[in-house]
């Protein structure tokens, strides 16, 4: 079997991984924001991730192999699963970082116009985040396996995606244990990073409920 397609395909992953990962490194950041303004940070990741993006749609390869091929109901059931995963990450937005400040955007306006935005980082409690911490990255793993045509090339996207994002997961995750401290690690007691968690569950179906230690708004 030609494994071309295997090489090319993980190179073209683990440089998005990479530049993905480097960026958000504490000394990559302080590198930026010493001749870019704080508040582009988060727009010039963005752009450089998109970049990677097309790149990597333009020179993906094709293993060739179909692993199988799904028709008739199961077809449509699969698409209605990866439309379901598309509209959960964006509606997991609600109760975390707007997306439009998770992209920049938000940072960009408030550079030009000059007013202050809500906190990027802060810890929220409501809604699906009682249970997970970083409801979005579930759906956007999710999303890589709800294929109705699942290729020798896509199941190992769907296997290097999943472990990357649960990875990245845990390295947002220790950045907000950093920021926030004892706020954020009273919430980590009872949530999971991307799977509910139950002990949260179970909080709820006994009626328990646990006080969270609020620190200042600024983060999470």
């Amino acid at each position: 079997m030609e494994l071309d397609w295997f090489f090319i395909n993980t190179g073209l992953m683990l440089a998005y991984g990479l530049q993905h990962s480097l960026l958000t490194t504490q000394k990559a950041v302080k590198i930026l924001n010493s001749f870019l303004h704080e508040k582009l940070w988060n727009f010039f990741y963005s752009m450089v991730a998109v970049a990677l993006l097309v790149v990597g749609f333009a020179f993906w390869q094709s293993s060739g192999v179909t692993i199988y091929a799904l028709e008739g109901a199961w077809y449509w059931a699969m698409w209605g699963a990866f439309a379901f995963c598309v509209f959960m990450f964006f509606w997991c937005f609600k109760y975390t970082t707007s997306f439009w400040q998770w992209i920049g955007l938000a940072q960009l306006k408030s550079l030009i116009t000059g007013k202050e935005g809500a906190a990027y980082y802060r810890v929220r409690t409501n809604g699906i985040k009682r249970y997970i911490r970083f409801p979005h990255h579930t759906f956007l793993a999710l999303l890589f396996w709800c294929q109705p045509v699942m290729t020798l090339d896509t199941l190992w996207l769907a296997i290097f995606a999943t472990v990357y994002t649960y990875i990245g997961t845990a390295h947002q995750d220790t950045r907000g244990r950093r920021l926030l401290g004892e706020q954020w690690i009273e919430y980590s007691k009872y949530t999971n990073l991307m799977h509910p968690s139950p002990v949260a569950l179970w909080r709820d179906l006994t009626g328990k409920q646990r006080e969270i230690v609020h620190a200042p708004e600024r983060a999470f």
